[in-house]
């Protein structure tokens, strides 16, 4: 009886469903979690909206604007090492110089 109860409740919300319901699909790349994540706040998920989350990044990723994106920040990011590559910053620097002093000192005290 419960059984019978379960599957005429089941079938009734099934069948009283619109089907002619026009809805907008949003595109993947455009999902609200996607955006806010991509913002200037970029606050940490909340446990439920991880899994959407990601969700969303591997349909966009896959999409070919998604591809796009990617591609051309890529391209940023190509770009920007390159332009920082000519710089030293840092230990990178300070390593450098010491190696370089190194040499000139063991050649100076090679020819002395």
């Amino acid at each position: 009886m419960r059984l019978l109860g379960i599957i005429l409740i089941g079938t009734a919300v099934i069948l009283s469903q619109d089907d002619t319901v026009d809805s907008v699909e949003i595109h993947s790349c455009d999902n609200p979690l996607l955006v806010m994540k991509n913002s200037d706040e970029n606050r940490p998920l909340k446990i439920k909206e991880f899994i959407p989350y990601m969700i969303a990044t591997i349909k966009c990723r896959f999409s070919d604007r998604g591809k796009a994106k990617a591609k051309s920040k890529e391209k940023r990011n190509k770009k920007l090492a390159y332009d920082k590559g000519y710089q030293f910053n840092s230990f990178s620097s300070s390593c450098a110089y010491c190696a370089a002093y190194m040499v000139v000192v063991f050649y100076f005290s090679s020819i002395f």
